[in-house]
């Protein structure tokens, strides 16, 4: 995962190490900490055999200059079918995806749009496949403008979220905040970088390489992706992942990571830790022995909703409703706790740590300022597939369904996917139908 802002504004945080955290595909299936020394969260072996489609590891930071577009794109026909209006050719463009089932759009932000018959834009342009290719892997200029401006030539600033897909190997999972309105309560800036094409709308720019393994997955982590707009930048002194934007160490439980408090509990006595802040018996070294759920499953799938913290940080909850967090100190990885020799599945992991703190709400507040209730609870978002000929009926539906699963107007149990309004437990809503 990279993340930050074009245009020299000062939001550009350092980077995950590769196989870092945020794509989730660290190749780490011990549970413990990843090759970053942050803990990896969800690439437990059961996760990862069942083919829940981590996403690969991340690179460099995203802090961006100019690149070529590519051609202009041809006008696209809004097409009911999979495959529908197909052409090819640099800067060529269809759209596609079943429209069975329509849900009408939510109220809110574009209730005044109308029906749309689209899920999923294919922009055929071999340009901006190679820097969109690049970008994921960190080796080209980063600048995705070019892109967007080319799916804005076909498109109107009718979007929050553009979600660029490249069926690539070995990529990461990147988002790239584009304007931020300064609002309190996060940590960051103001910036509004017009360079995308969007005069108003467009918040952030993510980008996904699809490939895993040789095989295409389509579960996410849309959601993690989505949630770095507004997460994690909280300063450093909270001792949090702040240079990577996840919770690290921290017990916030959620899409950008962090463990379970309630799953702590003392190895040398079998009991919970007591106290403020909450301590276990020291050892003879003068520190302590934990035991603890393994760390938040974020960035594999959209397979759990958003934590209490980070609904706060999205404005959709009040500063009541989050809990003290526990941050490790100076901690030691013992090891992974597994179910049994024969599965390996992850049941715990064992660290042994100096100390805990406690991280409070006011404590934010009193550092970041009140983060204000959130104006805007109605987003949408749009789903762009770069390639270098046309897509196939079969790469059209794939993300048309991904599409669907996000917004919520497709459900399917037997994945585990959630919606973006499943996981902020109906605080807010994803519209993906593209205008």
């Amino acid at each position: 995962m990279r993340f930050g802002a074009r245009g020299g504004v000062a939001v550009t945080l350092a980077a995950v190490a590769t196989a870092g955290a945020c794509g989730g595909g660290n190749g780490n299936e011990s549970g413990g900490p990843d090759a970053a020394g942050a803990p990896d969260v969800g690439a437990t072996s059961s996760q990862m055999e069942a083919g829940s489609g981590p996403g690969p590891g991340s690179g460099s930071d995203a802090t961006t200059s100019g690149s070529d577009g590519g051609g202009a794109p041809q006008e696209a026909g809004v097409g009911g079918g999979a495959d529908a209006g197909t052409s090819s050719g640099d800067g060529g463009g269809t759209t596609g995806g079943s429209d069975a089932g329509y849900v009408p759009d939510a109220p809110g932000a574009d209730a005044n749009f109308g029906p749309a018959t689209t899920w999923v834009y294919n922009l055929v342009s071999p340009t901006d496949f190679m820097t969109l290719s690049g970008f994921l892997a960190g080796t080209g200029s980063g600048d995705l403008t070019g892109i967007t401006q080319d799916f804005y030539k076909v498109y109107g600033d009718d979007y929050d979220f553009i979600y660029l897909f490249a069926e690539v190997t070995g990529q990461a999972d990147v988002s790239v905040i584009v304007r931020w309105d300064g609002t309190s309560g996060v940590g960051l800036p103001a910036m509004n970088d017009m360079s995308y094409g969007s005069p108003a709308r467009l918040k952030s720019v993510i980008s996904f390489g699809t490939l895993l393994n040789g095989t295409v997955y389509e579960v996410g982590p849309t959601l993690h992706e989505t949630l770095h707009h507004w997460s994690m930048y909280l300063d450093s002194s909270f001792g949090f992942d702040t240079a990577s934007g996840h919770w690290g160490y921290g017990s916030a439980n959620g899409l950008h990571g962090g463990f379970d408090s309630s799953s702590v509990v003392c190895r040398d006595n079998g009991q919970k830790p007591t106290g403020s802040p909450p301590a276990c018996p020291l050892t003879s070294s003068k520190r302590m022995n934990i035991r603890l759920a393994p760390f938040s499953p974020c960035c594999v799938a959209d397979i759990k909703p958003y934590s209490p913290i980070e609904l706060y940080l999205m404005g959709l909850v009040p500063a009541s409703q989050v809990q003290p967090l526990w941050v490790m100190d100076n901690e030691n990885y013992d090891g992974p706790v597994t179910s049994d020799a024969g599965t390996g599945n992850i049941v715990a992991m064992d660290y042994d740590v100096a100390s805990f703190h406690v991280v409070t709400i006011d404590d934010i507040i009193a550092k970041e300022g009140m983060r204000p209730a959130a104006t805007q609870t109605d987003f949408r978002g749009a789903f762009v597939l770069v390639t270098q000929t046309a897509a196939t009926s079969v790469q059209m539906e794939r993300y048309a369904r991904w599409a669907r699963r996000f917004s919520g107007e497709e459900v399917d149990p037997t994945t585990g996917v959630m919606s973006f309004t499943a996981a902020t437990g109906g605080r807010a809503t994803m519209t993906t139908r593209l205008k």
